[in-house]
């Protein structure tokens, strides 16, 4: 369990949508045969994998995001009045 999800365990692990192949050939094209033959559910194994291990930056992420857009949008309310 990362240390995100033991401070704030009502925080859902952080999937990952999407992973192809051609992902993990674009990221080590140097094993592009050992990569090659992966099937399905081993890349889909791999996306768990990223997912867990950058749940703690995107939560991280997450807030700095908001933050700042919460900051622009009262720069922009201040503006119109």
């Amino acid at each position: 369990m990362t240390r995100a999800a033991k401070e704030h365990p009502s925080h859902p692990p952080v999937p990952v949508l999407e992973l192809s192949r051609e992902d993990v050939l674009y990221s080590k094209p140097d094993l592009e045969e050992r990569v090659g033959p992966l099937d399905e559910a081993t890349i889909g194994y791999l996306a768990g994998k990223l997912g867990d291990a950058l749940q703690e930056d995107y939560w991280l992420a997450l807030g700095i995001v908001i933050e700042a857009y919460l900051r622009a949008a009262g720069k922009e309310d201040d503006d119109v009045v």
